[in-house]
């Protein structure tokens, strides 16, 4: 049986982490009050500055960061990763180490305790040295496990108040004239259409005249006019819009690019971590003195049996995290994947999921559920997928030479996704 013992900061992050997940709150929202207390956003500890400039902000390609932000930008990353696959990184931990020390000495120096009326009338005020009190309650209701209605009511309220809109400014003759993208307006549509209209030819289409510096119209033209006025100003309000959607959807395309980049990395580096402890273990010796010569054989045996199942567990969790990263880097949006041409069934190892398998019919896959701790009497030709959140080294030992799909977590899409684009190879 393997044992391990969590740090403090790990169960800080995984009480975080799972708060958020099992009670569908938004990530950043959650995380914003958790993070960003006095010590984390008023940044002075150098060493977490150097974590998030050396470390972070190189692997994600983030130039001149805030380094607030990045710290946020941070645990989002780390969130996201164990929203799919339920673990901690093993490098890159350094920066969770550091802000639960610097979040918890500012929780636990508050100079009062924040009820949930206090911290839903306050207005949070960011430049204070003092922890907030909407940031106290947040963690104070996470830490321990409770208040998740007053908690969402508090979430909900702290973006109501940044989604205040601001008052659309009147519509102004100016869009023709000088003052609102004149010349966007002129390139656009007088250049476009009317390059060769004289004064004489204009007058004639608007039914105007001139008299000194004055343009006159009939007063039933007046609507008319005006109409044509909110047209372009919608038309050239629309264009603005596109173009920022464009913009916007350029600049995830980029951040998808990066974040990509450093979630490879830091998967990556769990794999050298697993690699680094197969060659100690690999490499070691151990020396056991015996009372008898009697014993020598049998203690031997004993620890040579020992020594193959470290090293046969260490490989296999080695591989396990090598196809998570290849699964991981060859995975698509999962609307862009398409059913299986005909049915399908595999032979899942893992617990029972009755919600994951009804959502694997939609791309025909069937599935026959295998127990993931008990060795099956036989197994069949058909695929197998190896859910390793709880399994038994027997189980593995009974299926290995087939060559199974190995996944974890319980994510409906993640492993959906996962499992057709293997049987599509």
């Amino acid at each position: 049986m393997k044992y391990k013992v969590l740090e403090p900061w790990e169960t800080f992050w995984k009480k975080i982490f799972d708060y958020i997940l099992s009670n569908k709150l938004e990530p950043y929202d959650a995380l914003f009050y958790v993070i960003f207390t006095p010590s984390v956003y008023h940044l002075t500890n150098k060493k977490l500055q150097r974590f998030l400039t050396d470390t972070i902000a190189k692997s994600y390609d983030i130039v001149a960061p805030e380094y607030a932000e990045l710290a946020l930008f941070y645990v989002l990353r780390i969130y996201d990763l164990y929203a799919g696959f339920y673990t901690l990184p093993a490098r890159n931990g350094d920066g969770l180490e550091i802000l639960y020390s610097l979040i918890m000495n500012d929780y636990r120096n508050s100079h009062k305790e924040y009820t949930f009326e206090e911290a839903f009338a306050h207005e949070v005020d960011m430049t204070s040295m003092e922890i907030t009190s909407r940031s106290w309650y947040i963690i104070h209701s996470i830490l321990m496990n409770q208040d998740v209605e007053k908690v969402k009511r508090l979430l909900e309220k702290s973006l109501k108040e940044e989604q205040k809109e601001e008052e659309k400014p009147a519509i102004r003759l100016g869009v023709f004239y000088g003052n609102e993208n004149p010349d966007e307006f002129l390139n656009g549509a007088l250049k476009k259409w009317g390059a060769n209209a004289d004064e004489k030819t204009m007058l004639e289409q608007l039914g105007g005249r001139i008299e000194g510096e004055k343009l006159i119209f009939p007063s039933k033209a007046l609507p008319y006019l005006y109409a044509v006025l909110l047209y372009a100003e919608h038309a050239l309000s629309d264009k603005d819009e596109i173009m920022q959607q464009y913009n916007l959807l350029m600049e995830k395309f980029k951040q998808f690019e990066n974040q990509y980049k450093g979630d490879t990395k830091i998967m990556a580096d769990k794999i050298a971590d697993l690699q680094e402890k197969l060659t100690i273990a690999q490499n070691k010796k151990e020396v056991v003195y015996v009372d008898r010569v009697a014993n020598a054989d049998e203690i031997r045996k004993e620890i040579e049996a020992e020594y193959e199942s470290v090293i046969s567990s260490l490989k296999n969790e080695v591989e396990e995290w090598k196809q998570i990263a290849s699964q991981a880097s060859a995975s698509v949006r999962l609307d862009e994947v398409l059913a299986l041409p005909e049915l399908i069934t595999i032979q899942y190892f893992g617990l029972p999921n009755p919600a994951l398998f009804a959502y694997l019919l939609k791309y025909n896959i069937d599935v026959k559920q295998f127990s993931p701790i008990d060795p099956p009497a036989t197994v069949g030709n058909s695929p197998i997928v190896f859910n390793i959140d709880v399994a038994s080294h027997k189980v593995w030992e009974a299926i290995k030479d087939k060559k199974p799909l190995i996944i974890t977590g319980s994510n409906r899409d993640i492993i959906s996704r996962k499992i057709v684009e293997w049987l599509k190879k």
